[in-house]
């Protein structure tokens, strides 16, 4: 078996190199630990890293992972499959590219984020509409000062400060 750093610390292995060696029973297998690896993430990348074991049974042994070079995909994926099928002809060969796999896991929660700014943007723009009608409606309830103040020739900027804070106006008069 082979198991992450997180697994070295839930076994209770001071380092990795302590786990290397021993013998592990799990699921009914029956084996010894023969490396230790750094951790990855395996799952969801929100979720936290957990502890894992890898190990090999050819029961279950149906996926197979191969770094290939893009410069010719098709004789490629011909050799694996021909390999894959002298090797294991009860299971159908099928592939994908991990690109396009994380592509289709990952595809909602970009999605999410897109319209989540495009609301957040919305959001900011409607607020900024509301400036306009709120100093229109602080205009039209101060009306009859702004008149009293402009008839003794009182200026523009005589004014804008009995608007932004009428009481420390009234208190300077």
């Amino acid at each position: 078996m082979v198991i992450n750093e997180s697994a070295v610390k839930l076994f209770g292995f001071a380092s990795p190199q302590e786990a290397i060696g021993k013998r592990y029973k799990q699921w009914g297998n029956e084996g010894r630990i023969i490396g230790v690896i750094r951790d990855f993430n395996f799952r969801s990348l929100q979720r936290p890293i957990s502890p894992l074991s890898l190990h090999m049974n050819p029961e279950y042994d149906y996926l197979l992972s191969v770094n290939m070079s893009p410069a010719n995909l098709p004789a490629t994926i011909a050799a694996v499959e021909s390999k894959w099928k002298a090797l294991i002809p009860s299971w159908p060969f099928n592939y994908y590219f991990m690109d396009e796999f994380f592509d289709r896991k990952y595809r909602a929660e970009d999605r999410f984020g897109k319209l989540f700014l495009h609301l957040a943007i919305l959001a900011i723009l409607i607020s900024c509409l509301g400036l306009p009608g709120l100093a229109s409606y602080s205009t039209n309830q101060r009306t009859k000062e702004i008149g009293i103040r402009k008839v003794p020739g009182a200026s523009v900027s005589n004014i804008r400060p009995a608007i932004a804070n009428p009481v420390k106006r009234l208190r300077t008069e």
